[in-house]
């Protein structure tokens, strides 16, 4: 029996609005561009300055901030970003400085009894984004 790893989308609205906009930024962020470490132009994908994890609270919105996520090709985005953290943290200080300085005081003035993750905030985001993308 085969078995499929694709992931259902869920009966609740406010995941299913997460959903699509997590798609949309990756969709904006990743049209005609290349991978911001080695210029490939194939394979991208949207990796967070802050990871996704991080972002809830008071910040959970910069989620969808294209300010926020940077195009990475596969061969870049995994092993550097992700397994070489503090190689990707040293390449971001040297080239997106002002970038990663944003996102570093994005963390950190996080405040975590501010709820943002509400279905009516969410159709907001959907919306600005597709707006975006026309």
């Amino acid at each position: 029996m085969r078995r499929s790893y694709i992931k259902a989308r869920s009966s609740n609205p406010v995941s299913a609005l997460e959903h699509q906009a997590d798609a949309l930024i990756q969709k904006l962020v990743c049209r005609n561009t290349c991978c911001l470490v080695c210029g490939h132009a194939w394979g991208l994908a949207g990796h967070h300055l802050v990871y996704k994890s991080q972002l809830h609270g008071s910040i959970y919105l910069y989620r969808f901030d294209p300010r926020m996520v940077v195009p990475l090709c596969s061969y870049c985005h995994v092993p550097l970003a992700h397994e070489q953290k503090e190689r990707w943290e040293l390449w971001c200080r040297g080239h997106i400085a002002k970038r990663w300085a944003w996102a570093q005081r994005m963390l950190d003035s996080r405040v975590d009894t501010i709820r943002l993750r509400s279905e009516d905030s969410l159709r907001a985001v959907v919306g600005e984004l597709t707006g975006c993308l026309n």
